[in-house]
């Protein structure tokens, strides 16, 4: 069409044919780019009328911008014209315009509708902090969070591939946890959990705009207000300034790369018209990100980091659509180097028919490309804070918020049961002259668990409610543990809810509300591991007594729930919006 335009003004008398397709190319010229900023404009305002439909919103906006580009066409016909009538040649005229136009098309369509590759450091008013009674000589903690990363899909959990050498070299300086638990099989919670110590229930950020209250007092608060510089980074929007998570950082950023196409405007009409379909011809590769997070937080730290500091750093290649960059995704081949599990478990039979056992075998060798590249770029960190002195005596906790499905119950991600391969996640903790090195905790444990246990370390005293246990003494003392509790987990959205309890041997899950509403199960986890026999339907099973246990755990959440507001957050940006579809959250 811009051709069209320039066709017409240079030649100055076209033919009928030539004077048509030059008016419609201008005005369709000015209707792309204007549809976008209409768009844009009612996206932000939040009309319900259009965000029903993207494609129709889009096909609405361009018929009103084709009026405007009319109007265009003819006022720089005018001008020509007049310039014409008044005995003077308008050839620069006709030359200057029609390249002025492809210009400011290409520009248009190629820049980025956001002009940072990631969200902006969100610079928090935290109150100053308030020192008195606390040791002089606190650690610095350094808390890292592998998105989608599942336990048995790393080599110090007995997986025969070598996906993480530098992980591994951590586990040799500290403890590993054998069985560690999510409280929920989803971001949002499940990192809302681990920074109040409070239950999915209580907490009340689940899914859609839920945010993390304000009136929750968070682990990076309680560590802010003793002293410590705070920092956080994360590659998922679901942890995000938006959403409440910035709660007690001194900074806070957010990484929402994408491809290049992704990242100009044209990619965004795209994404937002169409959702991920309109990239699968056009595109296969997302930007990493595991080497932006650790750049993130280097370069913080190198600036910022006066000890005691505190810094969160989310990673989250793992998560679909698992496509490691080169050469990682060609660090693991299926027929030469087979994925067994703990156990001399495979995988691939796990999943019925022989179309999925194909896409899973392809898929954990991407997934496991993931994670070596991740191991990769915490190598990085880790070597660059060791130079900066941070590591110094530090603490250093590496974990996840939820492992994956590949189908071993019938379905894939995550978000949709309350299965091991979902709920275990890996747990290292290093703290040299505190934590033994190369030793492991075999109780079970949660992420609920972590903030109460943090601040025994420190001897902070804790901010009231927490819902989780300390189990630092039988960390640091190497003494008898304590009897072992009931562990419990959620998944709360607005079409699943699912609770369930459990200790070490067995496991009782309900549904609450959704497609299999009031459906109960029940396994040994001694004898059956995978979760392969549901025993809640024998004579003989000791259903009523978990039933007992999962009424009395919601009696006591539904009373602590009473006492925290539920909020939600504001409309949210097209650019969070468009990072939450394109991981899957927003469908």
């Amino acid at each position: 069409m811009v051709i069209a335009v320039g066709i017409h003004l240079v030649r100055g008398a076209p033919k009928s044919v030539s004077r048509h397709m030059a008016r419609l190319g201008a005005a369709l010229v000015a209707a792309v780019a204007l549809s976008y900023l209409v768009v844009g404009f009612t996206y932000r305002l939040g009309l319900p009328l259009l965000k029903l439909s993207n494609l129709l919103a889009y096909l609405a906006s361009i018929v009103m911008a084709a009026g405007i580009g009319w109007l265009f066409y003819r006022f720089v016909h005018a001008v020509l014209s007049r310039v014409a009538r008044n005995g003077r040649a308008p050839g620069r005229l006709r030359i200057g315009v029609p390249a002025i136009l492809a210009l400011g098309l290409a520009v248009i369509i190629l820049l980025p509708p956001v002009f940072l590759r990631k969200m902006p450091i969100v610079q928090q008013a935290a109150t100053t902090p308030t020192t008195d009674g606390v040791q002089a000589a606190q650690p610095n903690i350094v808390f890292i969070l592998i998105d989608t990363l599942r336990a048995d899909h790393l080599p110090m959990y007995g997986y025969s591939r070598q996906t993480a050498p530098n992980l591994s070299a951590l586990a040799e300086q500290g403890m590993t946890f054998t069985s560690m638990y999510a409280q929920s099989s989803y971001t949002r919670p499940s990192v809302a959990t681990l920074f109040s110590s409070l239950y999915p229930t209580v907490h009340k950020t689940n899914y859609g705009r839920d945010f993390l209250p304000s009136s929750i007092v968070t682990l990076a608060e309680t560590l802010h207000e003793a002293g410590y510089e705070t920092f956080g980074t994360s590659a998922n929007s679901n942890v995000a300034p938006m959403f409440g998570f910035a709660q007690g950082f001194d900074a806070f950023s957010v990484s929402n790369l994408k491809s290049s196409l992704r990242l100009t405007m044209l990619g965004s009409v795209i994404e937002d018209a169409f959702g991920d379909r309109g990239f699968r011809i056009l595109e296969t590769a997302i930007v990493p990100r595991a080497e932006v997070i650790t750049d993130d937080a280097l370069k913080w730290s190198a600036r910022n980091c006066k000890k005691p500091c505190f810094l969160y750093v989310h990673y989250i290649d793992p998560h679909a659509p698992y496509s490691p960059p080169s050469p990682y995704d060609q660090a693991f081949d299926r027929q030469s180097d087979p994925p067994i599990r703990v156990g001399g478990v495979d995988p691939i039979p796990l999943a019925k028919g022989p179309k999925r056992q194909a896409w899973v075998g392809k898929t954990l060798d991407q997934y496991d490309g993931e994670i070596l590249y991740t191991d990769h770029h915490i190598g990085r960190l880790l070597k660059g804070l060791k130079q900066f002195g941070i590591l110094e005596q530090a603490l250093v906790i590496v974990t996840s918020d939820h492992g994956e499905e590949f189908y071993e119950h019938g379905h894939q991600s995550h978000g949709n049961t309350l299965y091991e391969e979902v709920l275990r996640v890996p747990f290292m903790l290093s703290w040299p002259s505190r934590i033994p090195a190369g030793s492991t905790y075999e109780n079970v444990a949660g992420l609920i668990d972590v903030m109460p246990t943090l601040l025994n370390f420190l001897d902070i005293a804790p901010p009231s409610g927490l819902q989780g246990i300390s189990f630092a003494d039988d960390l640091t003392k190497a003494g008898t543990a304590k009897p072992e509790k009931r562990f419990f987990a959620q998944l709360i959205t607005d079409r699943l809810g699912l609770e369930m309890v459990r200790h070490r041997q067995y496991k009782f899950m309900r549904h609450v509300h959704g497609p299999r509403e009031e459906y109960e199960e029940l396994y040994d986890l001694q004898r059956d591991p995978l979760e392969r026999t549901n025993m809640a339907q024998q004579p003989r099973a000791p259903v009523a007594v978990w039933r007992k246990d999962l009424d009395l755990f919601n009696k006591y959440a539904h009373q602590a729930a009473s006492l925290v507001p539920k909020e939600q957050s504001g409309q949210l940006s097209p650019e969070v919006e468009r990072a939450l579809r394109a991981l899957g959250y927003i469908k």
